[in-house]
């Protein structure tokens, strides 16, 4: 599960995130916010005021050269002070944005870790946030299947909220660091296309399709015929004439794949077979061929 953690300098932590919250990339859903200095309320008149009818008074001998040395003094003063304000204040608006935390990716907020005025340094989790796209499946495979996975490796997965539906998935990542414990290494999948709404932490099946190096002959799932004795047979249909005499032949199964079963014995490559009507035909029963009669 991807996790926020906290990337600037040491600050105040104001959280405004709450869980549920759906946050963008651009979007800032944590602040850490400093005091911003208050402006002093100038009095009346103001120092430079003051400072100005000092000068009209002194150039018309109406005021002590003391007194007008005092108020150009304060004038002094005051913009010291002034000046030293608007320092202060450009330093809480860098502090601030210092402390601003933009979302990494587009998700939702499940746990906020730190909490309001909570002092808070870098590499602290403020938040958990959950991606809501591009989701990824974490599957631990045998080390011993490393060797026949590749980056063209196919599959299916299944989700127990849709049951009975299957997802193409296709390989990410491979992780070449095996489980001491388990003796098993991450593999990373991605639905191909966009897939069904999700949610993290969701059990997940998958069925990846490896070569094993074997070749024989294969037949749809749709042409074997089980009985409850446990025998299972295919129909055949010899030659190539248009109504031909159903055969059929008890064979053994090897693995299926992709809607396939392989037939280990009982059947040779290129004869035609069954597919639809199969559970209904009587040996030597004459059928009619539908399409090419594969």
């Amino acid at each position: 599960m991807p996790r926020w953690r906290w990337k600037s300098a040491i600050g105040f932590a104001r959280a405004t995130s709450w869980p549920g919250s759906t946050t963008r990339s651009s979007a800032i859903p944590s602040t850490a916010r400093a005091p911003r200095p208050a402006r002093p309320t100038p009095s009346a008149p103001t120092p430079s005021a003051s400072f100005r009818i000092g000068q009209r008074l002194l150039t018309s001998s109406s005021l002590p050269q003391n007194a007008f040395e005092t108020r150009e003094a304060r004038v002094r003063i005051a913009a010291a002070v002034s000046a030293r304000l608007r320092a202060e204040e450009a330093i809480q608006d860098a502090l601030v944005r210092r402390h601003v935390v933009a979302a990494p990716f587009e998700g939702v907020v499940s746990r906020r870790v730190a909490e309001v005025g909570e002092w808070v340094s870098p590499g602290t989790m403020i938040v958990e946030l959950v991606a809501i796209r591009d989701l990824t499946i974490d599957v631990p495979v045998p080390e011993v299947y490393y060797p026949r996975i590749t980056g063209l490796t196919e599959g299916t997965a299944q989700f127990e909220s849709m049951p009975g539906r299957e997802f193409p998935v296709v390989v990410d990542t491979v992780v070449p660091v095996s489980d001491p414990a388990s003796r098993t290494f991450l593999l990373r999948l991605t639905l191909e296309r966009e897939g069904p709404a999700l949610t993290t932490g969701s059990a997940a099946r998958v069925t990846l399709n490896l070569a094993t190096g074997d070749r024989g002959v294969v037949v749809p799932r749709d042409a074997i015929t089980r009985y409850p004795d446990g025998r299972v047979s295919v129909w055949v249909l010899p030659g190539v004439e248009p109504t031909p005499v159903a055969d059929e032949r008890f064979v053994e199964l090897g693995r299926s794949f992709n809607g396939l079963v392989h037939v280990s014995d009982g059947l040779q490559e290129g004869e035609r077979v069954v597919v639809r009507g199969n559970e209904a035909l009587r040996e030597g029963q004459r059928v009619r061929v539908n399409g090419d009669g594969a």
